[in-house]
């Protein structure tokens, strides 16, 4: 290769390391507030049991308010430690780069699902109940359901998989080029 060449190489690594530097920060700044976040929830909470003040969120509210905030953590966390290790080793193409990404796009995926499934655990039976009351006293057809599963948040999950794939090629390619200098 020419001078130039790598020269354009290294500026254009560094620029990428910079960006990655500046998204783990962005991601740093999200968790924290999150985190804020939950602790005021709990604090809030926590207050409203003791003075023995009524909740408007049941504890299916509550449950779910915390097991979507450890998700939430958790796919953060994973991509701050994938632009932190962009960062300290200078490549995305690291199978553990691809586990994280695989990891993300499952778990968004997973929570697509589950999300629809809990709301037809939950919103089934009780659409059932109103729809019986509608016909049988009022004598008139309830309106449809408006419950629906975010399609976006599946095809995310998806497009995440995709890209883990395109890292382990690219991991594929990497090694290749290895092997030939």
């Amino acid at each position: 290769m020419e001078t130039n060449d790598i020269q354009a190489v290294q500026t254009s690594l560094e620029k990428i390391r910079k960006t990655c530097r500046g998204i783990k920060t962005f991601i740093r700044v999200v968790i924290i507030l999150y985190i804020i976040g939950l602790a005021v929830a709990a604090v809030v909470l926590l207050t409203a049991k003791i003075l023995g003040l009524p909740l408007e969120a049941g504890a299916n509210e509550v449950i779910d308010m915390v097991l979507s905030a450890l998700y939430y953590c958790s796919l953060l966390f994973t991509a701050y430690l994938f632009f932190y290790d962009i960062v300290a080793d200078g490549t995305p193409f690291l199978d553990k780069q691809v586990k994280r990404i695989s990891f993300i796009g499952w778990a968004t995926s997973a929570y697509a699902v589950m999300d629809l499934v809990k709301g037809t655990i939950i919103f089934v039976p009780v659409y059932m109940n109103y729809m019986t009351e509608s016909l049988v006293l009022e004598g008139i057809a309830p309106p449809l359901p408006a419950y629906n599963t975010n399609i976006y948040v599946v095809l995310a999950g998806l497009a995440c998989l995709a890209v883990a794939v395109v890292f382990r090629y690219g991991i594929l390619l990497q090694q290749l080029s290895d092997e030939t200098l």
